[in-house]
């Protein structure tokens, strides 16, 4: 990297990537990334690894009544019932109202709609939010699944539209991919995917 960018850049980038920043601070970043163009690799690299974040940590259990004296303690009452029950029968999702965040490379999003973190499988939504976008190779920690839903997407030398279905081994190699045009997928992949870059 040139010796001439500030410190406060490396400093405030994870922020960054986290959206953590407030505008003024976002700005900045912002224009140290257009006047360096390289910089950008930096804010992708840390947008990749805060991506994985939730896929590795173990769950914790909470002590029993916890949440209650915790609850009681801030508010002086009883926490509200959850909304859920510890063991959903089924889950519904209207795709307007998921949340999107980012996803391994950056202009990819992902909508998270279930994590087996007993069979290490993630189920999603991935969208690439412009043309042109690059998505890195990668090796599947497991199976995975894609049925291309809007765009086209470019894995190597094919082309994925509306309706195509892709599904790769364990193991095996997704070279370097595109979105030729802004595009949404669905997903099932494993969380101990290995980027190539």
């Amino acid at each position: 990297m040139p010796e001439h960018i500030p410190d406060r850049f490396f400093e405030l980038a994870p922020l960054y990537a986290l959206g953590s920043l407030a505008e003024g601070e976002c700005q900045w970043v912002e224009a140290q990334m257009e006047a360096h163009p390289e910089l950008t690799a930096e804010i992708v690299a840390y947008q990749a690894a805060i991506a994985t974040l939730p896929y590795v940590v173990p769950p914790q259990t909470l002590p029993i009544g916890l949440k209650e004296r915790v609850f009681r303690q801030t508010t002086g009452a009883s926490p509200p019932a959850d909304e859920e029950p510890d063991v959903p029968v089924s889950k519904n999702f209207n795709l307007s109202s998921l949340k999107w965040r980012p996803f391994n490379a950056s202009g990819f999003e992902m909508a998270k709609l279930n994590l087996d973190r007993d069979r290490r499988e993630l189920t999603c939504f991935v969208r690439a939010v412009a043309d042109g976008l690059p998505y890195p190779a990668h090796r599947h920690g497991g199976p995975e699944e894609i049925l291309m839903l809007e765009g086209e997407l470019r894995i190597g030398e094919m082309l994925y539209g509306p309706g195509d279905y892709i599904r790769s081994a364990a193991e095996s190699v997704h070279p370097c991919a595109e979105s030729v045009t802004a595009c949404l997928f669905f997903l099932k992949t494993s969380v101990d995917n290995e980027l190539l870059v």
